[in-house]
């Protein structure tokens, strides 16, 4: 399947869009490894009892008094899936700067497991790469970084 179009998604509009009906959301869906679309297991770990769909890692919402490490987890979790399902069906990300956050977040997931112990400083990179990614999701960074707008 090739990818489709130049704009962005937010992580609330993946899990709910039809890949039946929308090339953009089957692009995305289809193009992750596996092939199995939104049941596609995110970051599997050997040490894990239980296990997430990429779908249901961009449904869950951090409150804000959850444990700082955990919510940085979720919310990195959560802004990587949509980042790599704007990518995978045809977003840009067009700087250097925005390659390194999508990076180093998937190397984070890809070693460590949810609920894990981060020091403050980690937590802080997380979260600020987390951010990056989310601004780049909803179309909203500054026009220096030549981003994809949203997707109309």
């Amino acid at each position: 399947m090739a990818r489709t179009a130049d704009c962005v998604n937010s992580p609330s509009w993946w899990p709910t869009c039809d890949t039946a009906a929308d090339l953009k959301c089957a692009s995305g869906w289809k193009l992750l490894p596996g092939g199995k679309g939104k049941g596609t297991i995110f970051f599997p770990k050997g040490n894990q009892r239980t296990t997430r769909s990429y779908s249901t890692m961009l449904q869950l919402v951090a409150p804000a008094s959850m444990p700082a490490a955990k919510k940085a987890y979720l919310d990195a979790a959560r802004e990587f899936v949509a980042a790599e399902l704007n990518f995978l069906s045809g977003a840009r990300l067009p700087t250097v700067e925005l390659q390194d956050a999508y990076d180093a977040v998937a190397k984070f997931l890809g070693t460590t497991s949810e609920g894990s112990a981060m020091s403050m400083d980690q937590v802080r990179v997380v979260a600020l790469q987390a951010g990056l990614l989310g601004r780049y999701n909803n179309g909203s960074l500054p026009s220096n970084f030549q981003a994809p707008q949203r997707c109309t």
